[in-house]
């Protein structure tokens, strides 16, 4: 069988991927986070003018990172007091491990939903406005006991005033049913009417490696009984050397995934990803690929 140098080259990354611990592996995503967040301080450093709304795809990625960087470290495992003298055991913390993936899924959908995915910059605009207005009339109907929090409340309404009036004045909230426009202006649908599985389909991730993944981990959230099944089996017991890292190349793939979405979002950007070392981009775009339902090989 002839294969292709792309073909070759992936099976190199990831034949070299498979030989690594766990741990060893969370250093290369850790070096993807690096190359991820010094982008984006580029922008800062650069001045570099983003449009209204497009500033909160920093705060996105950074919570992202945050999951992930936490999720990393529960690699390493956890200690937990046991029996009567109170011995630290070293357990896989699988539960939160899980958990956390699906935080950084979600955080990553959301990324894709608001700021990258083809659509009109009209309904660019509509989707955060929803986004930031669900969020906010939230928070301004919270049930406050502080003064500080009342007050915070106060200040909110304002913006809260704006978004709504702004969302109804769309030409995009035109095309929603009556009893849509109800949900949307009571703040019930921040991504609109999107499921997570649809936002998987939207994203142009690769179906047969995140929508499962995404329906299984949700068990863990919201501890249904194959989460505790499974614990129960023994899915705690930690290996310093294991090499079984399907969450990990979930997240690689998901922090890879953000580099090349950034530079779409900020296309100042792509000068800068250009001066990195061309094996680690030959690396990523290869990563990427196998990250995309329907990857562009005329890229390669």
């Amino acid at each position: 069988m002839n294969l292709s140098k792309k073909d070759l080259v992936m099976l190199q990354i990831i034949e070299a991927y498979e030989e690594k611990s766990n741990v060893e592996f969370c250093t290369i995503i850790k070096q993807k986070i690096g190359i991820l967040l010094e982008l984006m301080e580029t922008l800062v450093e650069d001045e570099i003018q983003v449009e209204d709304g497009q500033g909160w795809s920093e705060s996105l990625i950074q919570k992202l990172c945050l999951h992930a960087v936490t999720l990393m470290e529960l690699e390493k495992g956890v200690k937990l007091p046991y029996g009567k003298e109170q011995k630290e055991l070293l357990v896989a913390d699988k539960p939160s491990i899980r958990l956390l993936l699906r935080a950084v899924i979600e955080c990553y959908l959301t990324f894709n939903y608001l700021f990258i995915e083809n659509v009109p910059d009209k309904e660019k605009r509509f989707r955060i406005k929803v986004w930031q207005y669900s969020g906010i009339n939230q928070r301004i109907h919270f049930d406050m006991n502080s003064e500080e929090g009342k007050l915070r409340q106060k200040n909110e309404r304002p913006e809260w005033e704006r978004l709504r009036n702004e969302i109804i004045k769309s030409d995009c909230f035109e095309l929603y049913k009556s009893a849509e426009k109800e949900k949307i202006l009571k703040g019930l649908k921040p991504r609109l009417f999107n499921s997570w599985s649809n936002l998987i389909l939207r994203s142009g991730l690769r179906k047969s490696l995140f929508n499962r993944t995404y329906s299984f981990h949700s068990n863990y959230s919201h501890s249904e009984f194959l989460s505790i099944q499974q614990i129960k089996a023994g899915i705690l017991k930690y290996d310093s050397n294991e090499k079984q890292k399907y969450e990990l190349q979930l997240l690689h793939y998901l922090v890879v995934r953000c580099i090349f979405d950034i530079q779409i979002l900020f296309p100042s950007l792509v000068e800068h990803y250009n001066k990195i070392d061309e094996d680690i981009r030959t690396e990523m775009q290869m990563v990427n690929m196998i990250a995309t339902e329907k990857p562009d090989y005329s890229k390669w």
